[in-house]
C-alpha cells in the first residue's frame, strides 16, 4: 500500500515534506484516502503500462515498468521524487517526462 517508515512517522512535518512538499491544498492524509478508493492501486503491471501508453504518453518505459513489475499499488512510492525510482531503476533522466509521469 501507500506506507513507509516516513509516512508512518508521528512528525507531520515530515510526513508532509517527505510525501508532497508540504503542498498546501492537500494534506497527506487527504492523499491517503483518495488512494484507497482509487481503482489505480489496484492495476496490474500491464495496466500500468498501457496508461503509461495511452494516458501518460509514455511507452518508451514500459520495458523498464515490466522488468521491475511496477503495479498500481507501487505508484506512489514510484512518484516519490526523493526516493529517485524513476529516475534510477527505470531510467527516466529526462526532467519533462518525469513531469508527465
Amino acid at each position: 500500500l501507500f506506507r513507509s517508515e516516513e509516512l508512518e512517522s508521528t512528525d507531520e512535518q515530515l510526513k508532509d515534506d517527505y510525501f508532497h512538499g508540504n503542498d498546501p491544498l492537500i494534506s497527506v492524509e487527504d492523499l491517503e484516502r483518495a488512494w484507497l478508493v482509487n481503482s489505480a492501486r489496484n492495476w496490474t503491471t500491464d495496466d500500468v503500462i498501457d496508461w503509461m501508453d495511452a494516458v501518460v504518453q509514455l511507452p518508451e518505459y514500459g520495458n523498464a515498468f515490466r522488468k521491475h513489475s511496477v503495479t498500481g499499488a507501487l505508484l506512489p512510492l514510484v512518484t516519490n521524487r526523493k526516493l529517485g525510482f524513476l529516475r534510477d531503476k527505470l531510467g527516466m533522466k529526462n526532467k519533462r517526462s518525469e513531469e508527465r509521469f
